[in-house]
């Protein structure tokens, strides 16, 4: 299905599920879909995780806990998303975080840097169609 925010003419390359933020398991994160076209990179936010979201979660369904509706939830849905025309764009590298982590890291022709989380799996396909393309 084509996403209502593709332009007239604009093609999907492909997406990937993604986070913002540092790969450690208790830091804050933003999670959502990385989409690649053949004019513009866009994150579309789906999910906010704040500081020990995996273990304030994960702990309450091990201990057979639900969640009380007090206090602030580990995480918030998100509908927003920011776009990067590939005119902007300098670089688009893999770089490999820790053992098994990769990110697509890229670099704007104003020296800014956005650092895409892909986890264990490769953004390899993402990186060579940036590059095709910028």
């Amino acid at each position: 299905m084509k996403p209502d925010w593709l332009e007239a003419g604009e093609n999907m390359i492909g997406d990937w599920k993604v986070f913002l933020g540092d790969p450690t398991p208790n830091s804050p994160k933003i999670a959502g879909t990385l989409y690649v076209t053949d004019k513009s990179v866009i994150f579309a936010a789906e999910l906010a995780l704040d500081e020990n979201a995996a273990a304030k979660i994960g702990g309450l369904r091990h201990y057979g806990i639900r969640r009380q509706s007090r206090g602030p939830a580990p995480f918030a849905e998100m509908n927003q998303q920011f776009t990067i025309p590939l005119g902007d764009i300098q670089q688009a590298e893999m770089v490999k975080k820790k053992l098994v982590l990769k990110s697509l890291l890229v670099t704007m022709k104003s020296g800014d840097q956005y650092d895409f989380n892909f986890g264990m799996a490769s953004p390899a396909k993402a990186v060579e169609a940036i590059r095709l393309h910028i």
